[in-house]
């Protein structure tokens, strides 16, 4: 369905498809995925600590640059690696919105249906050892900023 209608949107604007029409698609949708990993965060996250930063004369934009950001780094990290794991694994609204650029999904895709090969079995190594160390630091990075910020 969100393949169908983003092709339809842009068939209606007059956009050529092409390798933005895919980014615009896969970022329609994994948005989604990134907020609501980080309001998560933010909602534990105590406000006390604005205030306190507020009392000792910080501005706003010190107290998200010193005191918010690094909380939620974590679940920034987390929810893009999550919404890249789903982007690589879109391939429906990819072939939706290609034109005529060939991605990496599509091609894996296309080579896996004539059989598995030396090139699909090497890409897909490195697509999962990237993910399990992407998913490792965050949960790494989470764990961290969880116990720093318990003991504040």
């Amino acid at each position: 369905m969100t393949g169908e209608a983003l092709l339809s949107h842009f068939i209606l604007i007059g956009s050529p498809l092409s390798n933005w029409t895919i980014i615009i698609g896969h970022t329609t949708f994994c948005v989604t995925l990134v907020l609501n990993t980080v309001v998560g965060r933010l909602s534990q996250v105590t406000r006390h600590l604005g205030e306190a930063s507020a009392d000792v004369g910080a501005t706003p934009v010190q107290t998200l640059w010193r005191i918010t950001l690094p909380l939620i780094m974590p679940a920034i990290i987390a929810g893009a690696i999550l919404a890249f794991t789903l982007s690589f694994d879109e391939i429906v609204v990819t072939l939706f919105l290609r034109g005529r650029d060939a991605t990496l999904p599509l091609v894996i895709y296309g080579r896996l249906r004539r059989g598995l090969s030396p090139v699909v079995n090497a890409a897909a190594t490195v697509i999962i050892v990237t993910s399990l160390l992407g998913v490792l630091l965050s949960t790494f990075l989470t764990r961290r900023t969880a116990a720093r910020s318990q003991q504040s």
